[in-house]
C-alpha cells in the first residue's frame, strides 16, 4: 500500500484481509504517512497499529517517503493493494503502480475504474472487501503468468493514456473545444 495514512484510503481493508489469505508467507508495506513528511499520528493510525499488533511479522510501516524514492518500493511489490473506500476523484497511486508495472488491487470507487480500466483487479467497495482484497492476492500471487500479463498491460496503458504528452494534447485539445 501507498498513500496518505487516512480512513478513506482503506487500509484497515487491507489489514482484515492478511488473515483471510491463503498465502501467510508475505511482507506487507505499507509507506505513507497521515501528513506528508511528519510523524503526525490519528485515532485511524491507532487504530491500524492495533490491527497491525496481531499482525507482527507480516507488516512493515515506512512512514513518509519522497515521491521521487516511491518506484523503489513499488518495484519490489509483487501486487499493490489500494482499496480507497471514498469516491476516490482520481487514483494516481494506482496510475504510479502500474507505471512500475505492479499489478493493482483496487476498489471500483469515483475516477479509479477510469484511470485502470482493465490492468487491475477492480473490487466493490462493500461488506466483503477484506474477503475480496485476500482472494484477489492469493490469486495473483499464485498466477505468475497473470501478474506478467497485468504488468505488461499496465505499462502500455500508462504510456498511452497518462504520459505528460497525452495530458498536454488533451489538455490543449480541452482548450481549443471550448474556445
Amino acid at each position: 500500500f501507498v498513500g496518505r495514512m487516512s480512513q478513506e484510503k482503506g487500509i484497515d481493508k487491507l489489514l482484515e484481509a492478511i488473515p483471510l489469505m491463503q498465502e501467510q508467507k508475505i511482507k506487507v508495506l505499507i509507506v505513507g504517512s497521515l501528513i506528508s513528511d511528519t510523524k503526525a499520528i490519528d485515532s485511524y493510525q491507532k487504530e491500524l497499529i492495533k490491527l497491525s499488533n496481531a499482525l507482527k511479522d507480516k507488516i512493515i510501516y515506512t512512514g513518509f517517503v519522497k515521491q521521487s524514492e516511491l518506484p523503489d518500493f513499488y518495484n519490489i511489490a509483487d501486487v499493490a493493494v489500494l482499496p480507497s473506500i471514498w469516491e476516490e476523484p482520481a487514483g494516481l497511486t494506482m496510475v504510479e503502480a502500474m507505471s512500475c508495472g505492479t499489478p493493482v488491487i483496487t476498489t471500483k470507487s469515483g475516477g479509479i475504474p477510469e484511470y485502470v480500466a482493465d490492468c487491475g483487479i477492480l473490487l466493490e467497495n462493500d461488506e466483503s472487501l477484506s474477503v475480496n482484497i485476500a482472494k484477489s492476492v492469493d490469486r495473483l500471487l499464485s498466477d505468475e503468468k497473470l501478474r506478467h500479463e497485468m504488468s505488461l498491460k499496465s505499462i502500455s496503458r500508462v504510456k498511452e493514456n497518462f504520459s505528460s504528452v497525452v495530458y498536454l494534447d488533451n489538455f490543449i485539445k480541452s482548450i481549443n473545444d471550448n474556445f
